[in-house]
């Protein structure tokens, strides 16, 4: 792999010299790898053909979750949840004991402890974790989506940045059918407190329970806030607010 520099604007593939641009310029490979249509065909490539449909049906059943979740995503979420929950879905997937290979489902996995497990805790900003971020005692209550946290202080059970002055908490449930792609999803309302050493007893609930023959997933938003002069504004698009998957039913 080279660097290319000139006064010319290369993009694609010349004399078999792939150009493409990247962040650190444009660069050149020479242009090679297997037919396609051999890969598709030739009994020697059967293993890349079976790796090939559970790769993209990884991806196809993270990309429902993004989708279920979108509303909070797209407040906490890093430059490589895609990819991540793609490979915990990979993880998911591979727990499923039935199915030939090349054609296990995430959802045949789900239906495993070991399933679950593997998809539920998952950070969607490893900026800013969960687990470092919220330190208080709390319990979930599955049948109502309700999460309790008897006493929370915030300038001690929170991971609190620079320059925040609040934060907001709210929880969601959503019922994800990952055989039909489809999806229901029911948010809650944030409870934003000032970051003191007050102590506060609070409840947080979804406005439902999303109804449906999916899994359940169980999800908290942690959002940090700076006020001034009586509005808030969010801390430097949003990197240090967190976004994590509590449980999966």
């Amino acid at each position: 792999m080279a660097k290319f520099e000139s006064i010319v604007d290369l993009k694609g593939t010349i004399q078999g010299m792939t150009f493409y641009k990247t962040k650190d310029g444009t660069l050149v490979r020479k242009k090679g790898g297997v037919d396609k249509k051999r890969i598709m065909t030739d009994p020697a490539f059967v293993r890349t053909r079976e790796n090939g449909m559970e790769f993209g049906h990884n991806a196809k059943m993270a990309q429902l979750v993004r989708r279920a979740l979108a509303n909070y995503l797209g407040l906490a979420k890093d430059s490589k949840v895609s990819s991540r929950l793609s490979k915990t879905m990979n993880d998911v997937k591979n727990m499923d004991g039935q199915s030939k290979r090349g054609e296990r489902k995430v959802w045949v996995g789900l239906e495993s402890e070991a399933g679950k497990n593997a998809l539920k805790g998952f950070d969607f900003n490893l900026r800013s974790p969960f687990a470092s971020v919220f330190r208080a005692t709390y319990s979930l209550d599955t049948s109502t989506g309700v999460m309790t946290i008897p006493d929370l202080i915030p300038l001690l059970h929170l991971g609190v940045p620079q320059g925040a002055t609040h934060v907001g908490l709210c929880v969601g449930v959503s019922n994800v059918d990952f055989t039909q792609g489809t999806f229901a999803t029911e948010y809650g309302t944030e409870t934003r407190l000032p970051l003191t050493e007050d102590s506060s007893a609070l409840v947080l609930e979804p406005n439902g329970i999303p109804t449906g023959d999916g899994f359940v997933l169980y999800f908290c938003l942690v959002c940090y806030y700076q006020e001034l002069n009586g509005d808030f504004y969010t801390l430097k698009n949003n990197a240090f607010n967190s976004l994590v998957l509590l449980e999966v039913l």
